[in-house]
């Protein structure tokens, strides 16, 4: 269920992969700086489902 949400949230907001997605966010730990906040993926995930 949460694979299935993480990747209708990356397509929904552009993304080409959930890996992708998890990196902006900074929950993959990655040597660039996050260009999001961790809070932030709520708004990403409720775009996903007003896309529908």
């Amino acid at each position: 269920m949460t694979n299935k949400l993480l990747e209708i949230t990356a397509k929904a907001n552009d993304y080409s992969s959930v890996d992708q997605l998890l990196m902006d966010y900074g929950f993959i730990p990655t040597v660039l700086i996050p260009k999001h906040k961790k809070i932030e993926i709520v708004k990403a995930i409720a775009k996903s489902f007003a896309n529908k």
